[in-house]
């Protein structure tokens, strides 16, 4: 085997991306990537030195709806573009979950914000200049330490009004 899928708990892809990269394996590894910026430098540095390539399988850019959605932003079909307001989110349950579990990389911007913060970001074609967020618990039986929703404002200096997509788990 030449590649390994790292599908693990966010917590968990430090230790395995290294691991297999360590073993002479290329990586790809699910979204997000680590828990911090210092993980993921941990684990570029290790891939390079190991000359390994690193990936993140995050496929939305490459979907035909996202290429779509992105060519009537480019093309302004549907004017200019003032405001976007995106959703993306999940309805679980299960208080064990690695998904409600802060520590292991759970809650709904690390597990699910990256879809209406990619949604912003492709439709504004550029990075945003300033983030507000806010974060609401209604199942503390089940969230207890994580975002159960999280709604992100996201303000881009190429749009004459800011972007904003909320996440919703």
């Amino acid at each position: 085997m030449d590649v390994v899928y790292v599908v693990l708990p966010p917590s968990m892809h430090k230790e395995f991306v290294i691991r297999e990269a360590k073993a002479r394996k290329h990586v790809c590894c699910e979204k997000p990537m680590a828990l911090n910026v210092q993980e993921c430098e941990e684990m570029i540095k290790v891939c390079k030195d190991n000359k390994r390539s690193l990936s993140i399988g995050y496929r939305c850019q490459h979907d035909p709806n996202t290429q779509e959605y992105m060519r009537t932003a480019k093309e302004k079909t549907l004017g200019n573009v003032q405001l976007i307001s995106c959703a993306a989110g999940y309805m679980g349950s299960r208080a064990d979950n690695w998904k409600v579990k802060k520590s292991m990389g759970g809650g709904a911007m690390y597990d699910m914000g990256v879809y209406a913060l990619q949604g912003a970001r492709l439709a504004a074609a550029a990075e945003p200049i300033s983030v507000t967020a806010e974060i609401v618990i209604n199942r503390t039986e089940i969230f207890k330490d994580a975002d159960e929703i999280t709604y992100s404002n996201y303000i881009f200096q190429a749009e004459p009004l800011p972007i904003v997509p909320e996440t919703m788990v």
